[in-house]
């Protein structure tokens, strides 16, 4: 859905007046159009924990109302599930939406303060490629923004020491520098050090570690 002053995300909780001159829409657009997030999470859903999960999400929520302070303490956070659909990308996504909700005013439509979303097999292409135009601009925000998602870590299945030594790279280089990085993987945390090896686990695994053990909630329809 394209997002006007009509519809404006902060309709209803904002007490000013709609106008084109509005920085707080303006701003969160602005950080909104260059985070890199996909069109299918752009606009933040509602998600329903099973019993299994209600710890996980209740420690999710406790960070997604504390994400300043997460992001300003360079916090990193490892969602993982042996199931696919449980809702790990959508909660990243919502992490990095209420983040930008609440620098957008009086940014000064500065990306460094914002977030990045990064599909980790995109990444892989991305650094094996020396043809994309946009390469080091992509990189250059994966290792400079405040708050990155790291999606779908290991997901690709390579793991050859050139992959392993440019995604060290961007680890470390986030980690050095006091940066917030949430991963999802499928990967429990054995097999993460198993694919990866111990450097780029440890990193990783260095905060906190969330698995969300519920079955996935993608479903499928045999109508149209």
């Amino acid at each position: 859905m394209e997002r006007t002053y009509e519809n404006c995300w902060f309709k209803e909780t904002c007490n000013k007046e709609c106008n084109m001159a509005c920085g707080t829409f303006n701003e969160f657009k602005y950080l909104l159009d260059n985070s890199n997030i996909p069109e299918t999470y752009k606009e933040p859903k509602k998600l329903y924990p099973e019993s299994v999960d209600l710890e996980a999400f209740k420690t999710l929520g406790k960070i997604k109302g504390d994400i300043e302070t997460f992001v300003k303490n360079g916090r990193q956070l490892y969602l993982w599930s042996k199931n696919t659909g449980t809702g790990k990308s959508n909660w990243s996504c919502k992490l990095l939406l209420t983040y930008m909700a609440l620098i957008a005013t009086g940014n000064g439509f500065n990306t460094n303060n914002g977030v990045y979303f990064c599909y980790t097999p995109d990444l892989i292409t991305l650094t094996t490629s020396f043809e994309n135009k946009d390469r080091d601009k992509i990189l250059n925000a994966i290792m400079t923004r405040k708050l990155v998602v790291l999606d779908d870590v290991g997901a690709s299945g390579v793991n050859s020491s050139f992959v392993a030594t440019n995604l060290s790279q961007i680890i470390d280089t986030r980690y050095r520098n006091n940066l917030s990085t949430i991963y999802t993987s499928n990967l429990s945390e054995d097999e993460l050090s198993n694919h990866y090896g111990s450097r780029i686990a440890d990193r990783i695994l260095s905060d906190i570690s969330i698995e969300l053990k519920g079955k996935g909630r993608r479903t499928t329809t045999h109508t149209y």
